[in-house]
């Protein structure tokens, strides 16, 4: 049961480790401050992605569940749109103005990190039924 979740688990943590590492890196050369914590929006996203494949991959090994899947993913996409604008009400909801700096600090991890999701949450979907 766990080494299935190995790969995902792992791509994510990769992801937050070198995405977020890169992403600093850049902005500080750039010298761009943001007004908001980048480090707390990669950990965001790879929480809430590690946990959805995580629910994913039992849910898969419910036979009544396994033919809503496609739909309980596209409501926990929304949930996510809605948790984070909730996380990061002060920069999302609250400010005005964004800059185009801080649009794109926003949408790079999300964007990164929800196309890995559609990957591993397809294979989860087009994976065999489990031989009892």
């Amino acid at each position: 049961m766990i080494k299935p979740l190995l790969l995902p688990i792992g791509s994510f943590l990769a992801l937050y480790l070198l995405g977020f590492w890169i992403h600093d890196n850049y902005l500080a050369l750039a010298h761009i401050n943001l007004p908001f914590s980048l480090e707390k929006s990669y950990l965001f996203h790879f929480l809430f992605s590690s946990l959805l494949i995580i629910h994913f991959e039992f849910l898969s090994r419910v036979k009544s569940v396994k033919p809503l899947l496609g739909i309980i993913y596209m409501v926990s996409v929304v949930l996510k749109i809605v948790l984070f604008a909730i996380v990061f009400k002060s920069v999302v909801i609250d400010q005005e103005t964004l800059t185009l700096n801080t649009k794109y600090a926003l949408l790079l991890p999300a964007l990164i990190f929800l196309l890995f999701e559609v990957v591993f949450v397809s294979k989860i979907l087009l994976g065999k039924e489990p031989e009892h």
